[in-house]
């Protein structure tokens, strides 16, 4: 692209890229201020995102147009870098398609911020950049489509999880905690490459130190492959079958979130490793009962959630088998696997194995979006980070590299007599009685304290994102009353437990 830079006839700088003038020749300040005047938002902002504001007259003007929010650019191009400083901040966009985009509008804002977000073009940047244009927007589309779905799931399985989390407060009982060490980590994902890893897991399994995802557990047992830790972040129903294993499995600790869905005879003498993401009802119940736990980062997938605590816990490389993020054959896990054993119980003639594998293959969208994390993570995470496969992965993450099992074998030799990560018995929670009156407290506190940002996110996550966005007074105290009678159901929900454990 060739740019021309030249003076308007007011003296102010303008360009044009091609044959398209960026900024009016003749008062390109007055421009960007009837530009700013125009914009009229259906709700009041707490972001604004100019996508190629050139060099960045609308700055100045929307900042006062909208005293409260930030300023945000994305760019096509970098040769404007020299206005970069007046923005809050800027994402640059050549080079990268949709998807990349998508994660780093999300990966900035999150789910909540992003419907609170303003989103406006610089109309002869688009005529300008039309392929860049293109992918931004299509980007910015992804990204909220992203954040709605989320906000969905949240809102769906939002009282779900609180209780989850008040059940894991009340019935935990051996915690453990992770020592810092210096070794390879190695984390068994569940995609379907894992399969040809097994050998190799097992014939190297002393120099490093095995995390099993919940979903790849089954896999690992069954191949004799024993993990020191296994990993389970899903509040859903279904998560529990993945931990069926550790049933008869009690020397593997298990690390989760207070709103992971734990089969609860796991509860009473497994040692569990409670994470808590630092935020929201669950960290609260925790620190208020006394639990003692581990800080994660809280993400859409649990492999997600397990890189970065494996980052954390080594000083280490941390390689990851199975992470394949893309069905093979349909197949979107590596067998066996829980929830695949009892769906075969349904197969029959008129629906078959294959039905379920192309439906499979279908609805793997999710994946695509996990595949964005992970892509867009930069030199800190990566340069620690890779996969490890038999074969090259269908699909390339960004930085992180891919090595194969011989590279794999090269690297972990060269550790010997590096400090694995160790676990070890935490001090442990207070008694049942005692945890139950501070649970009590806790949960009374929350029902005072009803309309605060915390609780109303917690229990309606899309609810508290509209009120948040529309200043919608009325529905917010609605939200309230509906939290307001839900503590109340928990605080019945926590004595039901523990009455069933005959303990006052």
């Amino acid at each position: 692209m060739r740019f021309t830079f030249a003076a308007a006839k007011n003296g102010l700088p303008v360009c044009s890229a091609g044959n398209v003038q960026l900024h009016s020749f003749y008062d390109p300040s007055r421009e960007a201020e009837r530009f700013a005047d125009l914009q009229n938002p259906p709700f009041e902002p707490a972001v604004l995102i100019v996508t190629e504001p050139a060099l960045s007259y609308c700055k100045s003007f929307l900042a006062c147009r909208f005293p409260s929010a930030q300023c945000w650019a994305i760019r096509y191009t970098g040769d404007f870098f020299e206005t970069d400083t007046l923005w809050d901040k800027v994402l640059y966009a050549p080079g990268k398609n949709a998807e990349a985009i998508a994660a780093d509008l999300f990966s900035a804002l999150g789910e909540e911020n992003l419907f609170a977000t303003a989103f406006i073009s610089w109309e002869p940047s688009e005529r300008a950049f039309p392929e860049e244009s293109a992918a931004a927007w299509e980007g910015i589309r992804l990204a909220l489509s992203k954040a709605r779905d989320i906000l969905g799931t949240r809102e769906y399985f939002a009282k779900r999880w609180v209780k989850n989390a008040v059940r894991f407060s009340v019935s935990t009982g051996v915690t453990a905690e992770v020592i810092r060490g210096d070794s390879p980590i190695l984390v068994a994902a569940s995609g379907p490459s894992l399969k040809a890893c097994l050998l190799f897991l097992r014939d190297f399994r002393e120099h490093f130190f095995l995390i099993a995802l919940s979903s790849a557990l089954e896999t690992l047992l069954s191949s004799g492959v024993i993990p020191d830790l296994c990993m389970s972040t899903d509040g859903g129903y279904w998560a529990k079958e993945h931990l069926a294993s550790l049933r008869r499995n009690n020397a593997i600790p298990l690390a989760c979130s207070p709103e992971s869905q734990i089969p609860a005879e796991l509860f009473a003498n497994h040692p569990v490793i409670p994470l808590s993401y630092g935020d929201g009802i669950e960290s609260f119940l925790l620190d208020e009962c006394g639990i003692p736990s581990v800080r994660a980062e809280r993400n859409g997938t649990v492999s997600g959630t397990t890189a970065c605590f494996a980052l954390g816990v080594t000083s280490g490389e941390v390689f990851f088998c199975g992470l394949d993020l893309a069905p093979d054959k349909g197949t979107q896990h590596t067998l066996s696997n829980q929830l695949d054993t009892q769906a075969r119980t349904q197969d029959f003639r008129l629906a078959p194995l294959s039905h379920r594998y192309v439906g499979a293959a279908l609805s793997s969208g999710a994946l695509s979006l996990y595949r964005a994390w992970f892509s867009s993570q930069g030199g800190g995470f990566s340069s620690r980070f890779c996969r490890v496969s038999s074969a090259s992965y269908e699909r390339p993450l960004g930085k992180i590299r891919d090595i194969s099992l011989e590279q794999a074998t090269g690297r972990l030799l060269k550790t010997s007599g590096c400090r694995q990560p160790k676990i070890v018995l935490s001090p442990g929670a207070s008694s049942l009685a005692d945890r139950m009156k501070k649970l009590s407290g806790a949960l009374e506190y929350l029902k005072e304290d009803a309309a605060s940002d915390m609780t109303l996110k917690a229990l309606f996550p899309a609810g508290y994102v509209q009120c948040r966005r529309d200043g919608d007074a009325e529905k917010r105290n609605s939200l309230k009353q509906q939290a307001r009678r839900f503590l109340d159901e928990l605080k019945v929900f926590a004595q039901k437990i523990q009455e069933a454990s005959g303990v006052y």
